[in-house]
């Protein structure tokens, strides 16, 4: 297909969504201030094959947009309104792009307009960041084949990042799936923007999605109740599914590693009866028509979902997970690289990740067609560690 003629599809197809959300930017002259800057991202969230969602974190309150197109040249422009308000005046910028064509590559350019004065009457304009043109591709409904990684534990190590970065760029990968702990705890906005965003979502380059996986760590802080404020997920929860190629993916939270009585808690937590409804969802996803058309299933939660203490708030979970046919979940936690055949009471395998220090650290590469999944997983020097194939079956 020409330039031409993909831009006539990108067009017809965007058209709508670009309508009802495109707005006029503000026409004042920026000021001589200093440009604000991107500190975390873009990085791509809650990609579909006909929509996306790019998100990136300004140092100081802007207003923002997004100019998007089947070109370089771009051509239309999204601001996000809610309720009849452009959003404004915040550091945390959202914008979904719909209307996509799937397979089809969409070039994107974020900016960010520095908001120096907001009052009821009077908004005065500063400085103004732009960020350089991006591309994606939004998957193709019946793509053949997928391949993704999964980090776990990192616990804000910027080398162990750096590693494991390093590592997964030596072969191409369809996204990052960062499986819990990324943080020790969340006490403020700067942690989850220099210790987590800019280090595990910044190598991605906007290109990629990353698929966030709460780990038991994120849930502590009194930051912890912004950190959705980062991501956009199906359904805008924890746990939720989608579909890359042959693998139907269920992402699920596994909460805390104590029961809610616990004293390191002080009675702020609330995870028995949030678990108890994940279950219930979880009971009817295995039913679904995706889940079961699906060559391979493959849950990722980073507290690994194997029932061994009592009271264990997720055993409703793997009870139904149990005889649904998961070929394979994907967890950390314990920081002792593992790979756990089914057992009685779990008749699914489980692969276990590593450590936060770059020695232990582990990286998960998964590559699946309709016929052979494959997972291998190698410390960040490479070195392999476990190796196996899985064949595709049905419910």
């Amino acid at each position: 297909m020409s330039v031409s003629a993909s831009r006539r599809t990108f067009l017809k197809t965007a058209g709508v969504a670009a309508a009802a959300m495109a707005l006029p930017v503000s026409g004042q002259e920026a000021s001589d201030a200093p440009a604000p800057r991107i500190v975390a991202g873009p990085y791509l969230q809650h990609v579909t094959p006909d929509a996306a969602t790019v998100i990136w974190v300004t140092d100081t309150p802007c207003l923002s947009w997004v100019d998007y197109g089947p070109t370089p040249e771009l051509g239309n422009r999204l601001q996000n309104s809610r309720h009849g308000l452009v959003d404004a005046y915040d550091v945390i910028h959202r914008i979904r792009i719909s209307g996509l064509v799937p397979g089809h590559p969409c070039y994107y350019r974020v900016t960010s307009r520095e908001i120096a004065l907001f009052e009821p009457y009077r908004v005065d304009f500063g400085g103004q960041v732009e960020d350089a043109v991006r591309q994606f591709a939004p998957p193709l409904p019946e793509a053949g084949r997928t391949d993704f990684i999964v980090f776990n534990d990192v616990h804000a190590n910027a080398d162990t990042w750096a590693r494991l970065h390093a590592l997964a760029a030596r072969a191409p990968f369809d996204f990052l799936a960062v499986n819990g702990d990324l943080l020790d705890h969340i006490q403020d906005h700067g942690q989850v923007t220099n210790r987590f965003l800019a280090p595990g979502a910044g190598p991605l380059d906007g290109a990629r999605p990353l698929v966030f996986v709460r780990g038991n760590h994120e849930a502590r802080g009194q930051y912890a109740r912004r950190l959705p404020d980062y991501f956009d997920t199906p359904g805008g929860g924890y746990y939720y599914a989608f579909t890359r190629g042959p693998v139907h993916f269920l992402v699920l939270d596994g909460g805390e590693d104590k029961l809610d009585e616990s004293n390191e808690y002080f009675g702020l937590v609330n995870f028995k009866p949030y678990l108890e409804q994940e279950a219930a969802w979880v009971a009817e996803q295995v039913k679904s028509d995706a889940f079961r058309q699906a060559a391979f299933r493959v849950v990722l939660c980073h507290i690994p979902l194997a029932a061994s203490n009592p009271g264990d708030y997720r055993a409703p979970i793997i009870d139904a997970l149990n005889g649904a046919g998961v070929d394979l979940s994907i967890s950390g936690h314990t920081h002792k690289p593992a790979y756990r055949e089914p057992e009685p009471g779990r008749d699914y395998p489980i692969v276990i990740g590593g450590a936060p220090d770059p020695a232990s650290a582990t990286l998960i590469r998964v590559e699946a067609d309709p016929a052979v999944m494959r997972m291998q997983m190698t410390l960040a020097d490479g070195t392999a560690l476990e190796s196996r194939e899985f064949s595709a079956r049905r419910a």
